[in-house]
């Protein structure tokens, strides 16, 4: 548990400010840190929120230190998708929004077909 260390400096922290926000004993998260005892999993869940990191991370499963959210997998991929019409003359930019229309009519839940 390393990385427990490793954050908790990074933002600065001793070990009894730590354990604090946490709610548990210095100790535990001494032994936390050393690799002595494994957290539970709502220690687990506590760490990650305060360090905005993920579990995979904090059990070094990962070096991804947080997933990108939905949202912003969505945004980057927007962004990416104007900059592509941007690139279209008007006349394709017609067509594409056609095709685009005609794809979602053909969807189960589509309001449009």
């Amino acid at each position: 548990m390393n990385r427990i260390k490793e954050l908790r400096l990074s933002k600065q922290l001793k070990q009894v400010e730590l354990a604090q926000i946490i709610g548990m004993s210095q100790s535990s998260l001494s032994g936390y840190e050393s690799g002595r005892i494994e957290p539970d999993q709502d220690t687990l869940i506590r760490l990650s929120k305060i360090f905005d990191v993920s579990i995979d991370y904090l059990l070094g499963i990962s070096d991804i230190k947080k997933a990108s959210t939905l949202e912003e997998v969505d945004a980057k991929e927007l962004q990416l998708l104007k900059d592509l019409v941007d690139q279209l003359t008007p006349d394709q930019q017609q067509e594409w929004i056609r095709y685009g229309r005609y794809l979602a009519s053909q969807l189960p839940f589509s309001k449009e077909g």
